[in-house]
């Protein structure tokens, strides 16, 4: 598999809840849509703490 360019940054987002604990899509929704627009940003990274990418070397996460 070959590199992809996902451009000059990677955002980590939040997600967004309601009061009764469910995803709030609407506001997910609009808050990927703002970051999309946002001049740079090649990828949105979601849940960045629950998984290893944070302990690999930059070869391995490349």
């Amino acid at each position: 598999m070959g590199k992809v360019n996902l451009g000059r940054h990677i955002v980590p987002s939040v997600c967004p809840f309601r009061d009764d604990g469910e995803i709030d899509e609407a506001g997910l929704r609009q808050h990927i849509r703002y970051l999309a627009g946002v001049q740079g940003i090649g990828a949105v990274a979601f849940n960045l703490y629950a998984g290893e990418v944070h302990s690999l070397s930059r070869e391995k996460a490349a």
